[in-house]
């Protein structure tokens, strides 16, 4: 039976040996310690030796500070055969190598003593040279030649070759057009490597039926800026928390048909954020388009000599004012309206005069408030019914005495932003057994941007509060 010796390696013909720590690149002086294709081997590792100007010393040799010896798996005449294999582990030339063990003769057996040769059947992954096509190699220690394919850990990468050539040649070639971190390669027209740069943050990738290309996604801006081609199917968030934001859109000739972009205000300050057209062009058939709320989003596409909204989203939120006493006064007002308010809540809580006028809510513009125009009326439910209709106001009230005290929600909404028409509704109550039931609707000259609640004659407020929602 074959036996195996633990330290140098199996006492038995076979055809793949135990791994060598380095091979020869020369003849070497087999004795006394000595560094091998740039290894300093050290006592009892295995060395192929295989460019003896004597080709009988060639072999496996276990290295000593004295004399080598050669090792016991390849020292008798059953110890290996033409085709034995052998793997060579280290070195600058030759880590990573296979190497095939030929004799001169036709024997099955290579006899030791006899003239050995060492072929190599793999490249030198050290040396790295040419390749045959589908060549692959994976990295499995550190050395030398790893800098140069780039290649850091064991086991992180395998190289094929699609023809013959270098390996370095292979990879420098896409390596060279890569300049920046997060860059990628691609093929290009000519099927050679191309760079895809690094886009900015939040872009997506996607085809154009053609090649690779970034298709679209999230852009953001913080000061007036130019619509470009290259904005195109991508949404801009834009914030006018420090300045105001002025949106320039170019002529629709010069963008082309079809260009489409999104644009999102993402602040909630009070600043202004305006689209405007290039020269007489328009957007959606006005010289300038305003987006005033948190969030409001719309979807702008070129078409003609024109820009048109696609679509648009906007969010309303309540604003709660400062709550006002109403306890002295002819008129209680809550200025400052925003443009684009579209509902507006009055809240009365035990408001009282001084006298029997009746409560009436006036509607005002940046120029004044307007006293005529007001159509609908006012119920007063009693243990009958007492109704009359308003023009200078909406009615709060039908009928009171100095003791009443108002108590209930008006709710005043825009029917018609292009007529600045409003409709008003609600229900107040009194402590003396009377609720009143208001409707309405009236349209204004102008933008609405303040409100009063007041009285129809002189009388003064002696109680309550009022405060309002504005939407």
């Amino acid at each position: 039976m074959a036996t195996t010796d633990r330290l140098q390696g199996f006492d038995i013909g076979v055809a793949v040996k135990p791994a060598c720590t380095v091979a020869s690149t020369g003849n070497l002086t087999l004795s006394a310690a000595q560094t091998v294709d740039g290894v300093a081997v050290g006592n009892g590792e295995r060395v192929l030796v295989k460019d003896q100007t004597d080709a009988s010393e060639n072999g496996i040799y276990i290295a000593d500070s004295s004399t080598w010896l050669r090792s016991k798996d390849f020292d008798g005449s059953r110890d290996a055969i033409p085709g034995t294999l052998l793997w060579v582990d280290r070195g600058t030339a030759n880590a990573g190598s296979l190497w095939v063990a030929e004799s001169s003769s036709t024997a099955t057996s290579i006899s030791i003593g006899s003239s050995i040769a060492f072929t190599q059947i793999n490249p030198a992954l050290a040396g790295v040279s040419t390749f045959s096509n589908d060549t692959l190699f994976p990295l499995t220690t550190a050395g030398a030649w790893r800098a140069g394919l780039g290649i850091n850990e064991p086991g992180e990468s395998v190289v094929t070759a699609t023809s013959t050539g270098t390996a370095r040649s292979a990879l420098s070639a896409q390596e060279d057009v890569i300049t920046t971190q997060g860059d990628m390669v691609k093929g290009s027209t000519a099927g050679a490597a191309a760079r895809l740069a690094l886009g900015s943050k939040n872009y997506l990738l996607g085809s154009d039926g053609s090649d690779v290309v970034y298709v679209g996604g999230v852009s953001f801006r913080s000061s007036s800026f130019t619509i470009g081609t290259t904005d195109n199917n991508k949404l801009l968030s834009v914030s006018a928390s420090s300045t105001d934001i002025t949106i320039s859109f170019p002529a629709v000739a010069d963008s082309g048909d079809g260009l489409r972009v999104g644009i999102q205000r993402s602040d909630a300050s009070t600043n202004t954020m305006t689209l405007i057209g290039s020269g007489a062009e328009t957007i959606n058939g006005s010289t300038a388009l305003a987006l005033t709320v948190q969030y409001q989003s719309v979807t702008i596409c070129g078409s003609t000599l024109a820009w048109y909204k696609q679509s648009e989203v906007k969010f309303f939120s309540g604003a709660l004012q400062s709550q006002v006493s109403s306890t002295s006064g002819t008129a209680i007002e809550f200025t400052g309206i925003k443009s684009d308010a579209r509902r507006i809540t009055i809240m009365l809580d035990g408001v009282s005069g001084s006298g029997t006028d009746n409560l009436q809510i006036q509607l005002g513009t940046a120029s004044s408030y307007e006293t005529s125009g007001y159509t609908g009326g006012v119920a007063e439910i009693t243990t009958g019914s007492n109704v009359a209709n308003f023009s200078a106001a909406f009615s709060v009230t039908r009928t009171r005495t100095a003791a009443s005290v108002a108590t209930g929600i008006i709710t005043i909404v825009m029917m018609d932003p292009t007529t600045n028409r409003w409709a008003a509704s609600g229900t107040t109550s009194e402590v003396t057994a009377r609720t009143h039931t208001i409707g309405g609707a009236k349209s204004l000259a102008g933008v609405l941007t303040r409100l009063r609640i007041n009285w129809t004659g002189s009388d003064t407020f002696d109680a309550g509060a009022i405060n309002v929602v504005i939407e």
